[in-house]
């Protein structure tokens, strides 16, 4: 697992058609590799900045649109509850939509 900048990561997602492009949600952000998993891209154009030391958006899902496969959605939230990096809830509940598989828009 080379390339995340963190053990912490949530359930992998392989692509529909793909079987070595797989993602991950960490708690910096969603991370993709296209070798199976042994190296890893953070890709989190559009999400907020990591604050300092700590947690940014922690991703748990990511999923394909089963209509359109470059569509992905991101689901923010652990249920290990991780915390932020000054010790509240780290932004639970929103949902990230990206079309280019590299910077994400929030649309809930």
């Amino acid at each position: 697992t080379f390339g995340l900048p963190t053990y912490e990561i949530g359930a992998p997602t392989w692509h529909p058609t793909n079987p070595k492009v797989v993602w991950a949600g960490t708690v910096n952000g969603p991370a993709v590799s296209a070798d199976g998993g042994r190296t890893w891209e953070i890709r989190r154009g559009g999400f907020p900045p990591v604050p300092g030391w700590g947690i940014g958006v922690p991703i748990e899902k990511i999923l394909f649109d089963p209509t359109d496969p470059t569509r992905l959605i991101a689901v923010n939230g652990s249920s290990r509850r991780w915390p932020a990096y000054n010790g509240e809830v780290a932004r639970w509940g929103e949902v990230w939509e990206s079309r280019d598989a590299k910077t994400w828009t929030k649309i809930g």
